[in-house]
């Protein structure tokens, strides 16, 4: 028997029959994709994108005398330009080397490959026919011969990112997936989340290559990257701290319909009590859901160690771990059905002195107006949740992100809503959904809750992610178009914009400058600290 593991050491003494190996196991290149591998060994070309799954090197034309004497080369993608012929794109092979090859061998030897270029010639089609041409680059459709000029173009990276991360998804019974750029400027993969531990003192991040990072904030303002792994088989959607009360754990969601938890772990020696190193340990998987999981939420600490998660089918589902020193353990306690739509978001209500609360927002287009939000209250004498029917919110637009107020009032909480602009209500609380001072509940029965609307903040309908400060004084968002935007509450439901800036309005400093040039010019990497993933593309 053997027990691989990446969270022991070598000499950790488990059992004569188990032999213990220390390994660190990293993403590769699928197996059967050989001239990929072939390629990477021994490319003559590297490129400078470093992406888990993805090669770094690749065969140019100085390899094809040695290299090319190959008749059956695979096909990683072909382009109709229109004609008789298609530009074929090789496997392990830069863009310098692609062919022209007729449409009837395609017909006749790879006829599903041919049928997808079609199928995506006519998304593209469809797509530039309901966006301005201003707004819209022709890089997929025609595969512009100056892109073709340059095999380090990112235009390559999204190529390479579809064609084999489709692979890894295949292998695990998932969709093939396709990245594209539709700006005239090639932007990097997308990140989808960022998350502050309780603190402010560490970020997670968490990106569409199925990888996550750990960002560590040093005493000089600088964020320095402690880890980086590949921690689900899709898109990862969304990742959130738990308070610093349960440790150092991170959960994760994905498009692979699977949650999994993580906690730090230090690492120590025997003759040294000092930390060396920090290694992020997976707990566990949950993968009782049917569909991708959307999005995930901790509750608040006084509850436990709990977690909300709601999923493509209009699901939301409660896990509780029993026992808060063990992450490793967690029980459904709960399902609701919420929608027959696509759930976007999820939130719990922080307030200690009323019943728990929790909000499910839809960012489903065909949904109706009043059928985008519902909220669920914990009785915990009847041990459910039930749905508050009281409620009645005309949202315009799908919602993508709601919270709750840090900081609520005696007779009603406070959330914000994005659906389009910023919504904020406050939901008032009858007097049978508060807490008493022993922590007894009033007599059981649903409060009859009523909401209204104090704010509009506009955010030209782009709004994308909103937060409260910490004393539930300032929200913030963000928008599709890059801009964050702050508002104020100066009365009670009293708001003003504080602030507004846009992504491209940052201006390093000098000192930025030189501590940029200075990372760049560092041609050392350590291995337990990688470098960023802000390339400079050429």
């Amino acid at each position: 028997m053997v027990l691989i593991r990446h969270d022991i050491d070598a000499n950790y003494d488990l059992n004569k029959r188990i032999k213990v190996m220390s390994r660190k196991f990293q993403s590769t290149i699928p197996a059967f994709c050989t001239e990929a591998i072939r390629a990477q060994r021994y490319g003559g070309l590297s490129v400078k994108y470093d992406w888990p799954g993805i090669p770094t090197r690749k065969f140019g034309r100085k390899d094809l005398k040695e290299f090319g004497n190959k008749t059956d080369w695979p096909v990683q993608a072909i382009y109709d330009i229109g004609g008789p012929e298609l530009i074929v794109y090789y496997e392990g092979w830069t863009c310098k080397t692609m062919s022209w090859q007729s449409k009837e061998s395609f017909e006749s030897t790879a006829n599903e490959m041919l049928r997808d270029s079609q199928i995506r010639k006519r998304f593209m089609n469809a797509l530039k026919a309901s966006i301005p041409a201003d707004e819209m680059n022709d890089f997929v459709e025609h595969c512009p011969y100056e892109k073709m000029k340059n095999p380090r173009n990112l235009f390559w990276l999204y190529e390479d990112m579809t064609y084999f991360h489709s692979i890894l998804n295949k292998e695990v019974g998932s969709a093939p997936i396709y990245y594209m750029s539709c700006s005239k400027s090639k932007v990097r993969p997308p990140y989808y989340a960022v998350a502050f531990d309780p603190h402010g003192r560490r970020m997670a991040s968490c990106a569409s290559d199925m990888t996550m990072a750990i960002w560590d904030r040093m005493p000089n303002g600088q964020w320095r990257r402690s880890a980086h792994w590949k921690c689900h088989g899709g898109a990862v959607w969304r990742v959130i701290w738990a308070h610093a009360e349960f440790g150092q754990i991170v959960a994760t969601c994905s498009y692979d319909r699977t949650i999994v938890v993580w906690e730090e772990q230090i690492v120590r020696s025997d003759k040294d009590l000092k930390p060396k190193e920090s290694q992020w340990i997976r707990r566990t998987i949950i993968g009782d859901h049917r569909t991708d999981v959307t999005d995930i939420c901790f509750s608040p600490r006084h509850l436990g160690l709990m977690m909300a998660s709601c999923n493509a089918l209009g699901a939301v589902r409660i896990y509780e771990a029993p026992d808060i020193v063990d992450a490793s353990r967690w029980n459904l306690i709960h399902e609701l059905q919420a929608f027959h739509t696509r759930c976007g978001c999820v939130a719990w209500s922080l307030s200690r002195m009323h019943r728990p609360l929790i909000a499910v927002g839809s960012d489903e287009k065909k949904a109706e107006g009043t059928e985008r939000l519902v909220i669920y209250e914990n009785v915990d004498g009847l041990r459910k949740w039930q749905r508050i029917h009281t409620f009645k919110f005309d949202l315009p637009c799908p919602v993508t992100d709601l919270k709750f107020s840090p900081i609520a009032m005696v007779d009603c909480h406070q959330i914000a809503i994005a659906a389009g602009d910023i919504h904020v209500y406050n939901l008032k609380v009858a007097r049978h959904a508060i807490l008493e001072e022993d922590g007894a509940e009033n007599p059981i029965q649903l409060a009859d809750y009523q909401n209204v609307k104090v704010a509009l903040l506009g955010d030209q309908r782009k709004a994308w992610r909103i937060r409260y400060n910490l004393m539930g004084s300032v929200i913030s968002s963000t928008s599709h178009d890059g801009t964050l935007r702050s508002w104020k509450s100066l009365f009670v439901n009293q708001w003003v914009k504080l602030s507004e800036m846009n992504v491209d309005d940052y201006v390093p400093s000098p000192d930025d400058v030189r501590a940029i040039i200075a990372s760049k010019s560092h041609k050392s990497r350590s291995e337990n600290h990688p470098t960023q993933l802000d390339r400079v593309y050429s």
